[in-house]
């Protein structure tokens, strides 16, 4: 992960500091409680630092707090209409949502800082990303570019 994610979303416009808020490590423990496993260090990372919400970054993505308990079913239900039908195996962790028509996932239990899977409505899987770091600095490269 870039070293500070937080810096880079603020100095490219798209937050004020305090529109940045983190998940305290209760709320992290109750997500990894529900999902039955411990999160990757990288997204559990992310979580602390912006978890809850950062200004303009991904928004229209379902992928901050509020969201993430419902995730899962979402993308499950959105692999179903894919050919071939996606399957999440349960040790995959969907982190963001999109419209309702695209998800993001990774393996949770393929270390500290897993590859990322892009899911379109209608396609298989594809990978976006060699870790979440990378996803999330490109995201964050991405945002600022087309900002």
């Amino acid at each position: 992960m870039n070293a500070d994610p937080v810096a880079s979303i603020i100095a490219g416009g798209l937050a004020a500091g305090d529109e940045i808020a983190g998940c305290t490590e209760q709320e992290i423990g109750a997500l990894e409680a529900a999902f039955g496993r411990p999160l990757p260090s990288s997204y559990r990372a992310f979580l602390a630092v912006m978890g809850k919400s950062a200004g303009e970054f991904m928004r229209g993505t379902d992928m901050f707090h509020e969201h993430l308990a419902g995730l899962r079913a979402a993308a499950e239900s959105l692999g179903l209409k894919s050919h071939p039908p996606v399957e999440l195996r349960p040790t995959d962790w969907v982190f963001a949502m999109h419209q309702g028509y695209q998800f993001l996932y990774f393996d949770a239990s393929a270390g500290a800082d897993p590859a990322v899977f892009h899911v379109m409505e209608g396609e298989g899987p594809k990978p976006v990303a060699a870790s979440f770091s990378d996803w999330l600095d490109g995201a964050i490269e991405d945002e600022i570019e087309g900002g």
